[in-house]
């Protein structure tokens, strides 16, 4: 028997229920968190190219150093050909993506074997005149001051990960307290669920790349389950295990990239494994605090301070 028809009212609650019923679920992820990872003797400034306070530059000479980035969040994997890290040359280069920040951040903690996951940054800091001489050194470096600048969104925090020590002074000993400094920094970002990251730029000898990166989880996984992409330089040079006189050289040449001079330093015995050890040797004649040391080529990884131009990443105090 044929039903009879039955008129069914549609009121506006009727609509707002049929209009939910096509929103995504609660719980569908529509943006994500992700790190960029910067490790080695780079220094953080203002965007001297774009003039943008959305933006900040990590910059470092490239006298004895190899340019990596690893699209996984791990610095570790700078020459892991399974990383398939893509290696640069002297240039200025574009990270690019969009980043929506929130208002709350981790609070610090402690981790095991003197990795700090959640800590401030600890910068060296630097003062440079101004915007026309920053920007002198990276658009048109001198002769002989070829450098890396890598023009990337302001995070919405930092996060100082790995940290180096070293003594100052001509003449430090066992009484000489340490001074600890961020060698690999975490720079935090909110971005969309499915947006990935845009590298462009050229190389001073006009080689353009433009490329997509993904944001990818270490494999395996190591520090971090965000995923990432990581910027790492290494020395092209071999430690010396005794005082890592490699590491002080560079923090000389960067020093002299920035126009100071640096302060006589000494840092700690090397491990087998590439890492500071804590302790010293207090022999000048084995482990000088002044001058550079000519490199031994190799392949090293770099303990000099990553540094803060002109109070990029850390305010001045009041």
């Amino acid at each position: 028997m044929k039903r009879p028809f039955r008129y069914v009212p549609v009121t506006l609650a009727t609509c707002l229920l049929m209009a939910t019923a096509l929103l995504p679920p609660l719980g569908a992820q529509t943006t994500r968190e992700v790190e960029i990872d910067i490790a080695g003797p780079w220094a953080y400034l203002p965007d001297i190219v774009g003039n943008d306070s959305n933006y900040i530059m990590v910059v470092a000479p490239s006298m004895s150093h190899i340019m990596s980035i690893i699209p996984e969040g791990d610095a570790n994997h700078y020459n892991n050909s399974s990383s398939k890290p893509i290696q640069l040359s002297d240039g200025l280069y574009h990270l690019d993506f969009v980043s929506k920040c929130g208002s709350d951040r981790p609070p610090g903690v402690a981790n095991l074997n003197n990795l700090m996951v959640g800590a401030d940054p600890k910068l060296y800091p630097v003062k440079v005149a101004g915007p026309a001489d920053l920007s002198a050194k990276l658009v048109a470096p001198k002769e002989g001051q070829g450098r890396y600048a890598l023009r990337i969104p302001k995070p919405c925090y930092y996060e100082s990960y790995v940290e180096s020590s070293l003594k100052f002074g001509p003449s430090p000993d066992s009484n000489t307290a340490e001074s600890t400094y961020t060698t690999w920094m975490v720079l935090h970002y909110t971005i969309s669920a499915d947006q990935k990251a845009t590298l462009s730029g050229n190389s001073d000898n006009h080689h353009a790349i433009h490329k997509q990166l993904s944001f990818k989880q270490s494999r395996p996984r190591s520090r971090t389950s965000l995923p990432g992409i990581a910027i790492a330089l290494f020395m092209h040079a071999s430690s010396t295990p005794s005082c890592d006189l490699e590491s002080k050289a560079a923090f000389g040449y960067v020093a002299d990239f920035w126009g100071f001079t640096p302060s006589p330093s000494l840092f700690p015995e090397i491990t087998s494994t590439g890492e500071q050890s804590r302790r010293y040797n207090y022999d000048q004649s084995k482990c000088p605090s002044t001058g550079h040391t000519p490199f031994v080529p190799g392949r090293t990884d770099c303990h000099a301070p990553q540094m803060d131009i002109n109070n990029t990443v850390i305010p001045p105090k009041p």
